[in-house]
C-alpha cells in the first residue's frame, strides 16, 4: 500500500509541477537566454528588432545609434532578472521602437511640414543638471557649495518655473552615468540620481508628482567620451524633459 501511496504521489507531482510552469508562463515567450526560458513578448521582440537592424547593416551604418540600443537591450534583460518586470518591459518597448527607427532617412512632410491632418506635435524642452551635483559614485543633490552647484540651483528652477508655467506638461527625468562599474549597478545609481531630482522638483517646487516620470538609463546614453576623466564628469547626469504643446 505504501510504494502504491508512493507512485501516486510521484505522478501527481509530475502531471502538477509541468502543469504549474505552463500557467506561470501564459502570456510570455519561449526566448532562452540568460538562465530564464521564459520572457515577457516585449523582450525578445526588442531582442529580434536589434538582430533585424545589426543584419540590414545599421551597426555600420550608424554604429554609435546601434551600440546604444543594444546596450538599451542588455539593460532591459538585467532588469528582468532583478525582477524589475515593468522597467524591463518599458525599456525593451523603447529598445524594439528605436532599433526600427535607425539611421534615419529624412521624412520630407516634416521638411516642408506640409503634413496635414496629423495631431499637434509635442514641444520639448530639456534642463540639464551635471556632475556638479552628481560627483563619481552619488546620487544625492549636493547643495553644500554653492559656489560648484549654482549653475545646477539655476536650472533646477528654470526647470520649476517652466513646468509651472505649461500646465498639464508631462515630466521625464532620466539618470545617467558614466561607464565606470557594472551596467547593473549603473541602472541603480542612474535611477537614484532621477528620484533625487523628481524629489527636489516635488519638495522644493511643489510639482504634482504624478506628472513627473523617472528612468534609469545608466550608461547608454553617454554624451562625451568615457575614457576620460573630463567625459565621463559630463556623462554623469540627469536630464529633465518637459513635453508641451
Amino acid at each position: 500500500m505504501t510504494k502504491k501511496v508512493g507512485r501516486r504521489i510521484l505522478l501527481i507531482v509530475a502531471i502538477l509541477v509541468p502543469l504549474m510552469l505552463l500557467l506561470g508562463c501564459a502570456g510570455k515567450e519561449w526566448a532562452p537566454k540568460h538562465a530564464i526560458w521564459y520572457y515577457h513578448p516585449e523582450l525578445p521582440a526588442a531582442d529580434r528588432a536589434v538582430e533585424e537592424a545589426r543584419k540590414a547593416g545599421k551597426n555600420t551604418e550608424c554604429p554609435a545609434e546601434f551600440d546604444m540600443v543594444r546596450k538599451m537591450l542588455e539593460q532591459s534583460y538585467v532588469l528582468y532578472k532583478e525582477c524589475k518586470t515593468k522597467e524591463a518591459i518599458d525599456l525593451a518597448k523603447e529598445t524594439e521602437a528605436k532599433a526600427k527607427a535607425l539611421c534615419p532617412k529624412e521624412d520630407p512632410c516634416k521638411v516642408l511640414k506640409e503634413c496635414m491632418g496629423e495631431a499637434p506635435a509635442m514641444k520639448e524642452a530639456t534642463f540639464t543638471i551635471d556632475s556638479a551635483h552628481f560627483d563619481f559614485d552619488k546620487s544625492s543633490l549636493n547643495t553644500s557649495s554653492k559656489a560648484k552647484t549654482q549653475k545646477n540651483m539655476d536650472e533646477l528652477q528654470k526647470a520649476i518655473s517652466f513646468i509651472k508655467a505649461h500646465q498639464g506638461a508631462t515630466v521625464v527625468i532620466e539618470g545617467h552615468t558614466d561607464s565606470v562599474g557594472s551596467q547593473r549597478y549603473n541602472l541603480g545609481l542612474s535611477m537614484r540620481r532621477a528620484n533625487a531630482v523628481k524629489q527636489y522638483l516635488v519638495k522644493e517646487g511643489g510639482i504634482d508628482p504624478a506628472a513627473i516620470q523617472t528612468k534609469g538609463l545608466g550608461e547608454v546614453r553617454p554624451v562625451a567620451s568615457n575614457k576620460t576623466d573630463e567625459g565621463r564628469a559630463k556623462n554623469r547626469r540627469a536630464e529633465i524633459h518637459v513635453f508641451y504643446q
